[in-house]
């Protein structure tokens, strides 16, 4: 008798804020972003229709992996004060480009 050995499956979302979620990740972006504009959770969750702990939710996710990110590629970089004002100086730059 063969023996069946179970497959993994690979998501393309593993290791991103959108592993596990069920929503699209446009609409996760989408709904995120408008949170600055009506002003809270409450606001978005009157505009999108996702529940205020979905929205929530989301949020915690997304500022987990931002917080991983950033300690992930801003730790030892043994920068002085001149090029830390540099690395800001290009993202206010980038900021007004787009």
């Amino acid at each position: 008798m063969a023996q069946v050995i179970p497959q993994r499956v690979l998501s393309e979302t593993r290791g991103t804020v959108f592993f596990e979620l069920n929503t699209p990740q446009e609409e996760v972006l989408r709904t995120l972003a408008i949170i600055p504009e009506k002003g809270g959770i409450r606001g978005v969750a009157r505009a999108t229709g996702h529940s205020k702990n979905t929205i929530s939710r989301w949020l915690e996710i997304a500022g987990t992996h931002s917080k991983e990110v950033t300690t992930y590629f801003l730790t030892n970089l043994n920068l002085k004060r001149v090029e830390v004002d540099e690395i800001w100086s290009y993202i206010k730059k980038a900021k007004k480009c787009n």
